[in-house]
């Protein structure tokens, strides 16, 4: 998303992009309703789930750079972008506030999950005190730092702005850059799991609790391996 917007070929000579992602996402969500009301005969809450659940317009949003290489004037093929760009997003935020009003609450062993989440915390706070002893820039520490607070939820919107305003503004990353960060997240993310493997029995979790933060750090590595290799 970053490089669409930064990216010479996107033109924003006015607004219209946003009021069609707009209208298409509400479209989007009609036409999967009636979908799943009409043919599934499903009830309106499942329909309704369903209207809302998932990431709409990404596979219309990879056909549309298809289009690139036809003879599309250049105006439209920035409206497609956007617009699609625009009905991406909005099926990331408003999912997350309708689910809260839709959806039941599951029932949790709060003492069970205070002594996950207490690990968890230990356990990132140690990688990151890995990260401050590397011979890195501070931009690199930072940078991972972020990506590791993430995973405890304790990245502020301040923060996350600010991560996003110097993506902005600054050039792509060098391939020495992204090297580096490549081989410190390795690290440390190999010192997440020894440090479970240490110490997850100390803090009275059974090998089901420690399976679960294993699989927390292999699925936060591949997620952020991946946008770092794209």
């Amino acid at each position: 998303m970053v490089r669409i917007i930064k990216s010479p070929a996107i033109h924003y000579s006015s607004l219209k992009w946003l009021e069609v992602g707009i209208a298409l996402y509400f479209i989007n969500l009609i036409i999967r309703y009636l979908y799943t009301r009409l043919v599934h005969h499903d009830s309106k809450h499942n329909a309704l789930v369903f209207a809302f659940g998932g990431i709409h317009g990404s596979v219309t949003f990879a056909l549309a750079f298809m289009m690139a290489e036809e003879q599309i004037h250049q105006r439209d093929f920035s409206l497609i972008i956007m617009s699609e760009s625009t009905l991406i997003i909005l099926s990331m935020i408003i999912p997350t506030i309708v689910f809260q009003f839709i959806l039941k609450s599951q029932q949790v062993d709060k003492h069970h999950e205070a002594l996950i989440n207490n690990l968890r915390k230990k356990m990132i706070d140690d990688a990151i005190k890995v990260i401050n002893q590397l011979n890195i820039s501070n931009e690199v520490k930072q940078a991972v730092s972020f990506d590791l607070r993430s995973q405890k939820g304790q990245t502020t919107l301040k923060e996350f702005w600010n991560k996003w305003t110097r993506m902005i503004q600054h050039e792509e990353s060098t391939k020495k850059q992204i090297n580096t960060a490549l081989n410190t997240f390795y690290v440390v993310f190999q010192a997440e799991r020894t440090f479970l493997s240490d110490n997850y029995q100390q803090q009275g979790l059974t090998t089901n609790n420690y399976n679960l933060l294993y699989r927390e750090t292999i699925n936060a590595e591949m997620v952020v391996l991946k946008s770092y290799m794209n």
